[in-house]
């Protein structure tokens, strides 16, 4: 088995070859989510010249040699006006946002200030460049911005439409197919009957697919038997680049795909040392004269199926995408309980993150998937480790 450090990166390296070429240029709105296949250069400074980050009053620090000194008000500037110079010894009434008036080099706020219709008295806060907001302090002309490779976040349209950027050259959204297994599974929406569950890996696999913009080209469930499953692989890597399954991959009677695959193609990886989610799969279905699809076995058990698609699921897709940075998110959060060192395999135990530090769900089965909707993070506990009140964690978050 292999550590789960070592799996990642082996993921990684074995995904590299496989990574979108195609690309497409979208509109502003349509990129978030999607994966930038070029640099983005800013090409105007922001902001575009000095303005005035409060609502006050534009001076020269030279015309105030004690306070509180009243001067003149000589004009007024609203935020998209252009301002007059500075006439000396005076002060202009600025507004936030506004440009700064040549001649001026302190915005005094209007808190600290006495007016009335023609004059302004001026009681503290006068400072060289105070409340002002230099030309290209946050961008700066020519500078990039965003580097080819990056996931389009929210914010990231803000900074985009602050230098003036209508559409961008994404890569193209891979192609994945989703594949449960067991007999045992039905639809939702129909009646239970005994022994019987619901299927809810696949609708859950098949969302978080489509929130990292992924192009689902199927989405089926078939029975436990060999050929059944050897066909279905076949079917679904011709319209594929990506088959994700769910169940089966274990070493039960009735566990194929892991056999399915080896038939049609290779398996590169099996079982990795963690808890949830040892009996994971990865490989590819080989296609005659086509590039191969490669193939990711989730666990059954809906915890494990979770964890491992959030763990290494996440990072095949993104690798495929185009990503190449910050795929894989962590940080690090102190405990608020203890634990007896005795698991035998690190643990990801699902986490909630409070003001105390980690609390753990009550219940950290494989099968109870209400665990994973009430944490917000996976912890990660190193095996035969004893945790206390205090020590550092890493964390992932979900």
């Amino acid at each position: 088995m292999l550590e789960f450090a070592d799996a990642l990166e082996k993921l990684k390296q074995a995904t590299l070859p496989y990574q979108q070429t195609e690309v497409e240029t979208l509109s502003l709105s349509m990129l978030v989510g999607r994966v930038l296949a070029e640099d983005i250069r800013s090409t105007i400074n922001v902001p575009p010249a000095d303005n005035s980050a409060m609502d006050g009053y534009a001076i020269h620090t030279s015309s105030v040699s004690a306070l509180p000194t009243t001067l003149n008000v000589s004009q007024k500037i609203a935020a998209g006006s252009k301002p007059a110079q500075l006439a000396p010894g005076t002060a202009a009434r600025i507004f936030t946002g506004a440009n700064i008036p040549k001649g001026a080099n302190c915005v005094v706020i209007q808190e600290n200030c006495d007016s009335d219709a023609t004059t302004v008295t001026l009681n503290s806060g006068v400072s060289e460049r105070g409340n002002i907001r230099k030309l290209g302090q946050d961008i700066k002309s020519n500078e990039i911005i965003f580097n080819k490779g990056r996931r389009v976040k929210a914010q990231d349209i803000g900074l985009l439409a602050s230098i003036g950027i209508q559409s961008a050259l994404v890569y193209k959204r891979i192609r994945v197919a989703i594949l449960s297994t067991g007999n045992e599974l039905i639809q939702p929406g129909n009646a239970l009957k005994e022994g019987q569950i619901y299927d809810s890996n696949r609708p859950m696999v098949e969302t978080i697919c489509r929130e990292l913009c992924c192009d689902i080209s199927a989405s089926i469930h078939i029975q436990d038997n060999l050929k059944i499953t050897t066909d279905a692989l076949t079917q679904l890597s011709k319209t594929s680049d990506m088959i994700i399954s769910c169940g089966g991959v274990s070493v039960g009677d009735e566990d194929h795909l892991k056999q399915a695959v080896s038939n049609i193609g290779a398996l590169a990886l099996w079982k990795v040392k963690i808890k949830p989610g040892k009996p994971i799969a990865f490989g590819e279905i080989s296609r005659d004269k086509q590039k191969p699809c490669l193939f990711l076995g989730l666990p059954g058990n809906p915890v494990s199926a979770f964890v491992t698609l959030h763990l290494f699921g996440k990072l095949v897709i993104s690798v495929m995408q185009g990503m190449s940075k910050n795929i894989t998110s962590e940080f690090e959060y102190k405990a608020d309980f203890t634990t007896t060192g005795n698991n035998k395999r690190p643990e990801f135990l699902r986490v909630k993150c409070t003001q105390n530090g980690l609390t753990p769900y009550s219940n950290q089965s494989s099968g109870v998937l209400s665990s994973v909707c009430w944490a917000d993070a996976l912890a990660f506990i190193p095996e035969n480790t004893a945790i206390n009140e205090g020590d550092t964690l890493k964390v992932y978050p979900i």
